[in-house]
């Protein structure tokens, strides 16, 4: 199967049958006898026409025949390919991306089908030197979403809570490729022995500006025996900044909310050297399972899995942390989960706002005195973060903000800390921190 069938098959999957692009693509690309660089070219094709969807049914709504609406999803789907690498994909030539287009045309549609794609994406190739987009001052809201291609609604939202020009820095980092970053699991090894494995297999691997023991490798391909033997978690500096606002000790008790797939949690158990006891409750059972996985895989010992629903009663006992990593709308993490923009509606934010403040009011009962409790979001939106905490310290007078502290770290937030995509180069992440008295 070549490059840009998978490609396709790929994206017909996450089309029809709303999966998610981070499980689908991994998936396919395991089973997959395609080289390493064939490979690459399926992800940067499946995440780059996820990213530009919305431009790249602009621009097909323009050069097509028949409006975007009236052409079926399978279809449209080849068309995006086409056009994403007609328009952003400077190292593939025009007349490659159109003929490989139209010979999936004709192997995977009915006869005539071809001649629709070559007249698209020929009428796409000659008009790319000067594309058809809206016109930014005759509505900018309007501009910014299709040529930056996010959803109005939540263009609207962040220009109304952030202003213009924070909300276009925040659209430019989403359409860029995120970097990968390795969490160094020094329980069984150190930062500067995992870059100088790393570069033993031919990448090249520098130290992160946030987290001492995160590495950024250079690239997307990750020798699969690091990872699988439990020398790295692949974890971005913003959610391993978590566990350092928290810095649990030897020998102390946290509970980790919402804590599958575990990464938030191998890695308070690592700072805390395995020595001490962290509870990890989440309410599915099967992501409960990668908890599991994960603490054998680095060889972490101290991490008990509870099935529990955070918004309920659960027997667990008082401890000196409590983390909830709340479930949220996940706009800080757009540039790694692009097709998580198309699945995400304004109605959204406060019911999981409402959700969120559910869960923290209900765990806050297990800090002991003296105890801290610690929310995070991996989102950008006021309803779920300063909405949250505001209504928070409202309803708890025993519990007082405490600012949060990341070594090396300053905020503009103070107490709290927040990670912006446009500024950190990280996940956009919201952390706020109390102590109980």
């Amino acid at each position: 199967m070549s490059a840009r069938r998978l490609a396709l098959s790929i994206l017909n999957d996450i089309e029809l049958h709303k999966s998610f692009a981070h499980i689908a693509a991994p998936a396919a690309l395991s089973t997959s006898d395609l080289e390493a660089r064939d490979k690459g070219l399926v992800t940067e094709l499946v995440y780059g026409v996820l990213r530009n969807q919305l431009a790249l049914d602009w621009l097909i709504d323009k050069f097509a025949s028949r409006p975007v609406a009236r052409i079926e999803p399978q279809l449209l789907n080849l068309l995006r390919l086409g056009v994403y690498q007609l328009v952003y994909l400077d190292k593939i030539p025009g007349h490659a991306a159109v003929d490989t287009s139209v010979d999936l045309a004709k192997e995977q549609f009915r006869p005539g089908v071809e001649k629709f794609v070559n007249a698209v994406l020929r009428s796409a190739a000659r008009g790319r030197e000067a594309l058809p987009w809206p016109k930014r001052g005759r509505e900018l809201t309007h501009y910014l979403s299709v040529f930056y291609s996010h959803p109005r609604w939540l263009v609207e939202l962040w220009i109304d809570e952030l202003g213009v020009e924070t909300t276009e820095a925040l659209l430019i980092a989403d359409n860029k490729r995120p970097k990968v970053t390795l969490r160094a699991n020094t329980i069984k090894t150190s930062p500067q022995a995992l870059a100088d494995l790393l570069r033993q297999a031919g990448i090249e691997a520098a130290a992160d500006n946030i987290c001492p023991e995160a590495i950024v490798p250079a690239g997307q391909n990750i020798p699969e025996n690091i990872i699988a033997d439990g020398l790295a978690y692949v974890q971005n500096s913003a959610s391993i900044a978590v566990g350092h606002a928290i810095a649990p000790k030897k020998g102390e008790s946290v509970i980790d909310f919402c804590a599958a797939p575990g990464g938030k949690a191998t890695h308070l158990a690592q700072l805390m050297g395995d020595d001490g006891r962290v509870i990890a409750v989440d309410i599915n059972a099967s992501r409960l399972k990668l908890v599991e996985d994960n603490c054998r895989r680095l060889g972490v010992n101290i991490v008990k899995c509870v099935k529990g629903d955070a918004t309920k009663s659960l027997s667990l006992p008082e401890v000196d942390h409590v983390l909830v990593d709340a479930p949220c709308s996940g706009l800080g993490v757009l540039a790694r989960r692009p097709d998580s923009r198309w699945r995400k509606t304004a109605a959204d934010i406060p019911r999981l706002a409402a959700l969120q403040l559910g869960i923290v009011n209900n765990v806050a009962k297990h800090v002991k005195k003296g105890g801290t409790l610690t929310y995070s979001v991996c989102t950008i939106s006021n309803a779920e973060t300063y909405g949250v905490i505001e209504q928070f310290n409202s309803a708890h007078p025993d519990f007082r903000p405490k600012p949060v502290e990341i070594p090396g770290q300053t905020f503009a937030e103070s107490p709290y800390a927040r990670f912006w995509p446009h500024l950190h180069g990280t996940d956009g992440m919201f952390i706020a921190q109390w102590r109980r008295y």
